[in-house]
């Protein structure tokens, strides 16, 4: 298949363009992507949960250090101190390798315009490994560049959007972002939570045939 479904092509940043805006919606933006990363952390430790069950008492210990460190650096508001973007690779890193049974939970609060909004922040190492990591995904078997994905859908129309959301069993309205770009990239996040990522790859290159071009 062509497109974003072959890996290794040249993308842009999968972070959302940062605009100068009044400090009031700056404190509020960053309340929203908090909230939204909170719940997102809730289904992480839910999913620990159930895995804890198949681990030693020292993976056990180890998981439940790396996530504490994680949660600590990507909840951290901009008033507390620049986020260590050291931190957050070696606990992502960690979690996604050593512990399966997070993989999809704690894959959608990483690759969500929320997280990337935190990781931004954070400095260049950590926007360069989750931009790896987006490009570089696999599920079944199959290479998707997520970042070329998000990239096909922000060039959708809103109401194209709506549409694709209704077919996927998304609620649009209640997927967070502001922009059409963030909107996008939380569908993705989605879509690897739920383990339908092909489906909306095949969905979109339906509705826009992938072009050099394009």
């Amino acid at each position: 298949m062509e497109g974003f479904l072959v890996v290794g092509q040249q993308h842009e940043s999968l972070l959302p363009v940062v605009v100068p805006v009044a400090t009031d919606a700056v404190h509020n933006d960053e309340a929203l992507a908090q909230q939204a990363l909170a719940v997102m952390f809730v289904e992480v430790d839910a999913a620990f949960a159930r895995t804890a069950r198949v681990l030693s008492p020292y993976e056990m210990h180890m998981a439940a250090f790396h996530l504490r460190l994680l949660k600590g650096e990507l909840l951290k508001l901009e008033a507390d101190g620049r986020s260590s973007a050291d931190i957050i690779v070696m606990a992502a890193t960690w979690l996604l390798a050593r512990v399966s049974g997070l993989a999809t939970d704690l894959g959608r609060l990483l690759f969500s315009a929320a997280a990337a909004e935190a990781i931004n922040r954070a400095g260049d190492t950590a926007v360069t490994w989750l931009e790896n990591r987006a490009a570089n995904y696999e599920t079944e078997g199959q290479p998707v560049n997520l970042v070329q994905l998000r990239q096909g859908l922000a060039h959708f129309s809103e109401n194209e959007l709506r549409e694709l959301c209704a077919e996927m069993g998304l609620a649009f309205d209640q997927l967070y972002g502001r922009s059409r770009s963030e909107k996008a990239w939380e569908m993705v996040a989605c879509a690897v939570r739920y383990g339908c990522v092909l489906e909306l790859a095949v969905r979109c290159l339906e509705r826009r045939p992938y072009t050099p071009e394009n």
